[in-house]
């Protein structure tokens, strides 16, 4: 392996956790303020709608 290769992993690998650190925050962050501006109810609404959005893609597919 080069050593221009190695420097590309690393990075990689850097970026990665970064985004999955910030995939685990932003939503700390957003939640609150999304139930503040939508209320409870219509945020309850959404979520369930998303939901179902996402299980019906899953099964589009071929996940069980």
């Amino acid at each position: 392996m080069a050593r221009g290769d190695s420097k590309n992993i690393v990075k990689n690998t850097v970026m990665l956790l970064i985004m999955n650190m910030a995939k685990l925050v932003f939503p700390l962050f957003t939640l609150p303020y999304l139930t503040r501006i939508l209320t409870t109810n219509l945020y309850g609404s959404v979520s369930y709608v998303k939901a179902v959005m996402e299980k019906m893609s899953s099964q589009n597919a071929g996940i069980a």
